[in-house]
Parts: structure tokens; C-alpha cells; sequence
């Protein structure tokens, strides 16, 4: 069986507008490669968590990437160790897109993938659930995705990361993408 993977599937909300009041192609290029090299610089690092029992957890958080026109992908390896960690990596991403003036939408899903930069290979269900997650939302945010409605998933959760929230989904979104967990990322 092939390891779970976290997978955050971030879009770029309203890119053809933003193309033509930011100006067009140049200073849509000079925003395009300030956020590709940020992309490009998250590979990981020290993973620091506090345990339930009071000890401290010390690992290495690994990251994947991916970037294209005005898309995103992140993901590492699912545990319990890595859920906090990855979702204070994409609430800092939303705040940097905010700064760029690329303001995100986005999903966390969860489950058996292939997501592998080099030979430019993304497939799984969790490709599928981000993508109509992400699409039934009406805000700038990301969302969990229904993978993690699953009760050994939903379990990790630090509740400095996440948020219980409904009122960002669009009124025809399928109750099944709408799971009312979100990123924290207002209060980075």
C-alpha cells in the first residue's frame, strides 16, 4: 500500500482580472517569479511539535513542490508529526500571496498519490477532491478537503492551525466538499 500524502492544491483566485489591473504582462511576470522562487524555497526543515504528554517532537518536515501559471501544489508525507507543520506552511504561503497581491484559494486533501516534480506525474483522488473542494469555495482561504472527514484522519489537528468555518462555500457547492475546516491563516 502506498504511503498517505498531504496535498495542498492552491489557485490563484480571479488571474485573468489580475492580470489586466496589475498592469499585464510585466508586472505580472515580476509577481510570477518573486512566487516561484518562494515555491522553489519550500523543501522542508526542522519540524518542531509539542506532544499531548508535554515532550517535544523533533523531526524533519520534507516538502514537495510544484508551481504552473497560476497554481500551486504542496506535499509531504501524512502523520501526525506533519499536519501541524504543513498547515502553518500554507498559512504563510496565503499571507505571502496576499503580499503579492495573488490572493489564494485552496484545499488540503489527503490520500495514496503520485506527485513527483521531475517527471511532472500529479495523479490521485486527492488531486480530484482538492480540485472540486477548492472550486465550491468563495473566499481567499484554503479548506480540508473531505478526506479528512475520516476518523483516523481528523484526529491530528492543533487548534492553532485550523478553524471551524462554513460560510465560505458557494450556495450550490455539493455537501460533500464542505467539511467546515479551514486553515488559520488570519491570525499569521
Amino acid at each position: 500500500m502506498e504511503e498517505l500524502k498531504l496535498l495542498c492544491f492552491l489557485d490563484v483566485l480571479g488571474f485573468e482580472n489580475l492580470f489586466y489591473s496589475m498592469g499585464g504582462l510585466k508586472k505580472m511576470a515580476e509577481c510570477d517569479e518573486k512566487l516561484a522562487e518562494y515555491v522553489k524555497q519550500q523543501k522542508g526543515g526542522l519540524n518542531i511539535i509539542p506532544l499531548p504528554d508535554g515532550h517535544v517532537g523533533v523531526g524533519w518536515l520534507a516538502i514537495g513542490n510544484a508551481y504552473f501559471s497560476d497554481t500551486i501544489l504542496f506535499w509531504t508525507l501524512y502523520n501526525k508529526m506533519s499536519l501541524p507543520s504543513f498547515t502553518h506552511l500554507i498559512a504563510e504561503t496565503i499571507c505571502y500571496g496576499i503580499e503579492l497581491q495573488l490572493p489564494f484559494r485552496g484545499t488540503i486533501a489527503c490520500g495514496e498519490t503520485i506527485l513527483d516534480s521531475e517527471s511532472n506525474k500529479y495523479l490521485g483522488e486527492p488531486m480530484f477532491e482538492a480540485k472540486h473542494t477548492e472550486e465550491s469555495q468563495e473566499w481567499i482561504g484554503v479548506s480540508f478537503g473531505p478526506s479528512f472527514a475520516k476518523p483516523d484522519l481528523n484526529k491530528e489537528f492543533y487548534l492553532d492551525t485550523v478553524l471551524p468555518y462554513k460560510s465560505h462555500y458557494k450556495k450550490n457547492a455539493k455537501s460533500e466538499y464542505t467539511t467546515g475546516i479551514v486553515v488559520d491563516w488570519p491570525r499569521r
